[in-house]
C-alpha cells in the first residue's frame, strides 16, 4: 500500500495545502518549525485514526478555525485506489472511505499500515 496524494486544510499550520508522493521513498525536509511533523501526524490519523503524538483533535486544528479536513490517496499492490477522508469539526471526527461513512473505527484498522519512527536528539 502506498500513499498517492495528501491534502490539508486547517490542519495545524497548514491553512490549505495539498502534497504527491512518489512509488518508492519519499524525504520529506526543511528547516525547524515548517510542519514536517504535521504532514506526518496526518498521514497517522488517515491509519490509525488518531494521531501518533497522542494529541487530540482540536490540539490540530490550525488556530482561529472550527474544524480541519485531511484527504489522502492510496494505491495497494494490485492498483486498486482507495480514498480515505477525515473530517473533524464540532461534532468530532468522520471517516470516510471511498465517499462512504465509517461507522466503526475499528473497520479502518490496518487497510493503510503505516509504521512511525522517531530520530531526534536523546
Amino acid at each position: 500500500m502506498r500513499l498517492d496524494k495528501l491534502s490539508l486544510v486547517n490542519f495545524k499550520n497548514y491553512g490549505r495545502c495539498s502534497f504527491s508522493f512518489c512509488p518508492g521513498l519519499n524525504f520529506i525536509y526543511g528547516n525547524n518549525g515548517n510542519g514536517k511533523t504535521n504532514i506526518l501526524e496526518s498521514i497517522s490519523y488517515l491509519s490509525y485514526t488518531k494521531s501518533f503524538l497522542q494529541n487530540t483533535e482540536s490540539d490540530c486544528l490550525k488556530y482561529g478555525e472550527a474544524a480541519f479536513e485531511i484527504k489522502g490517496s492510496f494505491t495497494n499492490d494490485l492498483d486498486t485506489e482507495f480514498k480515505m477522508d477525515l473530517v473533524f469539526d464540532d461534532s468530532g471526527k468522520s471517516f470516510y472511505l471511498n465517499g462512504g461513512k465509517i461507522n466503526r473505527l475499528n473497520d479502518i484498522l490496518g487497510l493503510f499500515p503505516m509504521i512511525t519512527l522517531m530520530f531526534g536528539p536523546q
